[in-house]
C-alpha cells in the first residue's frame, strides 16, 4: 500500500509541477503580447486621446502610420471601439492564418493580429468587410467583444473608429450576435445583403435604431465565443466618413 501510496503522490506532483510550468509559459506569452501592443500604442498614437487637437480628416494626424510602417508593412488601418480596451493596428495577408498566432512584430505568439480578411479590399472599399481578433482570456485584442453581448453595454457605447493613413471612419454599430460557422456573416460578398443586414439586426442581442441599407459600406468584428462548439460573436456596424 505504501509503494501505491508514494507513487500516486509522485504522479500528483509531476502533473503539479507540469501545470504550473504550463500556467507560467502560458501568462508569459500573454504578457509578452500584451506588452509588445502596449509599446506600439505609446508609439504610434501619441494623441489619440485629443483628436480636437488635430483635423480628424487625415489619419496621420492620429496615427503614426511612418512609424507602423516601419515596424510591419502590412498594416492597412488601426481600430478603435467605444468603452473597451480596443485599440490596436490592423493588418492583411495573403490568407487568414497567417497572423493568427504571429504579433504584430512578427514573434509567434498566440494573442495574433487583428486582421482583415484577406480576400477584402484593403481601403475598406468593400460592402462587407470583415476584422478578425483572439478572444484572450486576459481581455487584451477582442477580448472585450462580448462586452456587447448586453444591451445595458451597447445603449452607452454604440460606435468604433477606423482610422487609416488617409481617412478616419465612424462605425455606427447595430448588430452584435452569436454566429455558427456556416453563417453568411464570414462572406465578403453576400449575395442579397438587404436581407442579410435585416437577419443580423434581427439576431442582435442588443437592440440599435440604426437601419443599414443595401448601398451601405458594413464591418464585422469577429471573434470566438464559448456557448457550442465554433461560436463566434460577431459585431457589425455601417462606416461613416
Amino acid at each position: 500500500m505504501n509503494k501505491i501510496y508514494n507513487t500516486l503522490i509522485a504522479v500528483v506532483m509531476v502533473l503539479l509541477v507540469f501545470a504550473g510550468y504550463k500556467f507560467y509559459d502560458i501568462k508569459s506569452e500573454y504578457d509578452e503580447g500584451e506588452n509588445v501592443y502596449l509599446e506600439i500604442t505609446e508609439d504610434a498614437v501619441p494623441i489619440a486621446e485629443k483628436p480636437d487637437e488635430q483635423s480628424e480628416t487625415e489619419g496621420q494626424n492620429i496615427v503614426d502610420f511612418d512609424k507602423l510602417l516601419s515596424i510591419n508593412e502590412d498594416v492597412i488601418g488601426w481600430i478603435m471601439v467605444d468603452g473597451t480596451q480596443i485599440s490596436y493596428p490592423v493588418v492583411q495577408a495573403e490568407d487568414n492564418d497567417y497572423y493568427l498566432k504571429r504579433l504584430f512584430t512578427g514573434e509567434k505568439n498566440s494573442a495574433g493580429c487583428i486582421f482583415l480578411d484577406y480576400k477584402n479590399s484593403p481601403d475598406f472599399s468593400d460592402s462587407h468587410s470583415i476584422i478578425y481578433g483572439h478572444n484572450m482570456k486576459n481581455d487584451t485584442m477582442f477580448g472585450q467583444l462580448d462586452l456587447f453581448k448586453k444591451d445595458e453595454f451597447y445603449s452607452k457605447n454604440k460606435t468604433a473608429k477606423l482610422i487609416t493613413k488617409d481617412r478616419v471612419y465612424n462605425i455606427d454599430l447595430f448588430s452584435g450576435y452569436v454566429a455558427t460557422t456556416d453563417d453568411e456573416v464570414w462572406q465578403t460578398e453576400i449575395r442579397d445583403f438587404e436581407t442579410w443586414l435585416k437577419m443580423s439586426k434581427e439576431k442582435s442581442m442588443f437592440k440599435s435604431d440604426i437601419v443599414p441599407t443595401a448601398d451601405d459600406k458594413v464591418i464585422t468584428l469577429a471573434t470566438c465565443s464559448y456557448e457550442f462548439d465554433d461560436a463566434r460573436f460577431v459585431l457589425s456596424g455601417v462606416i461613416r466618413d
